[in-house]
């Protein structure tokens, strides 16, 4: 549909509005609804230190994270529990990590599936190690 979509591409989109499974999708009739309108920098990502009372706030959003480490091993979802009350899950791209390991930062989109908050890394390098 588009071609060459890089990382900083801004987009105006037109569609309809609907939720399914507590997700909110933008449904697009027509490639013509979707534009590029701009090229900017490398998307930037809010910092989220600690817990957030709610996570709700940060859904659709690039946040980075402060140090946390892996709770509990992937469920049946793909889902990777954290100490920051979310998990780290494999939208993007596959994630394996142990039990007990702890995360200087994560980088990724704050997505929710289910009852849990999931932060979805785009790459490798949004994963970062001590």
């Amino acid at each position: 549909m588009l071609d060459g979509l890089e990382p900083g591409t801004v987009l105006d989109v037109t569609g309809t509005v609907e939720e399914w499974e507590r997700l909110t999708e933008i449904i697009v009739s027509d490639s013509g609804d979707i534009t590029i309108t701009a090229m900017t920098s490398t998307p930037t990502a809010d910092v989220v230190s600690g817990t957030p009372d709610d996570w709700e706030v940060w859904e659709g959003c690039l946040i980075t994270t402060d140090e946390v480490t892996v709770t509990g091993s992937v469920d049946e979802t793909g889902a990777i529990p954290l100490s920051n009350g979310a998990s780290i899950d494999d939208m993007f791209m596959e994630v394996s990590l142990d039990e007990g390991t702890t995360l200087l930062s994560i980088t990724g989109v704050v997505h929710q599936r289910g009852d849990r908050y999931r932060i979805e890394p785009r790459s490798p390098s949004d994963i970062l190690l001590p």
